[in-house]
């Protein structure tokens, strides 16, 4: 695959339906038999604690960072086997985890989940990120329906672009969300190759003048 690294974004809880933590499971499970990188935010509870523990059981790889403040805040509470990376504050924290993944995967989760999803969708939007990296949210039981209704009305009250809202995709399993995100790669190999044989094919061009 072209994919070599996914962060994912997900909630500490298990929530109350229990296809939450089954494809929480299955993605661990499919990063690691695709030999992804798995990047999160170190949690060892909940959804965050099903997909390292799944990507973990299978030998895939993993990368967590997390911030001063959660570790004196609950302690050494994390798999002692994953190598986790200890940053100043939870904004390096994101900063670092972007950074660190060729595209993202947002679960069910809270306040944090979906900070993280929104801030990583605006830097896709404001050209942030030191290459395009796709974002999809694993809509399990439909739980980010009411995000997809609230990013069509933006669109309709003229407050986001069709453009801007396909920046985040949505997948009904596991397996589709990893499909979902190699595609997007592809597709933004293929044009960044165009514009580069584009672009030398002008100098050459220029230079010939």
């Amino acid at each position: 695959m072209l994919t070599k690294s996914v962060v994912v974004f997900s909630g500490s809880k298990a929530g109350h339906d229990p296809e939450f933590m089954q494809h929480a499971k299955e993605l661990g499970y499919l990063l690691a038999e695709e030999k992804i990188l798995l990047v999160y935010g170190g949690g060892s509870l909940g959804l965050m604690g099903a997909v390292s523990n799944a990507a973990k059981e299978r030998g895939g790889e993993i990368k967590a960072i997390i911030p001063k403040k959660i570790v004196e805040l609950v302690g050494r509470n994390f798999n002692s086997e994953i190598p986790i990376e200890v940053v100043d504050d939870i904004h390096t924290r994101k900063q670092r985890m972007y950074e660190a993944a060729d595209a993202a995967i947002a679960l069910p989760g809270g306040f944090g989940t979906l900070d993280e999803m929104f801030e990583f969708a605006a830097w896709c939007q404001l050209g942030l990120h030191a290459k395009p990296k796709p974002l999809c949210a694993l809509n399990t039981a439909g739980f980010f329906n009411p995000i997809k209704i609230l990013m069509m009305d933006m669109v309709r009250q003229g407050l986001m672009d069709y453009r801007t809202r396909d920046l985040l995709q949505f997948a009904t399993s596991p397996q589709h969300t990893l499909e979902r995100i190699e595609r997007a790669i592809r597709i933004q190999n293929a044009l960044a190759f165009a514009t580069a044989k584009a672009a030398a094919t002008t100098t050459k061009v220029a230079a010939a003048r």
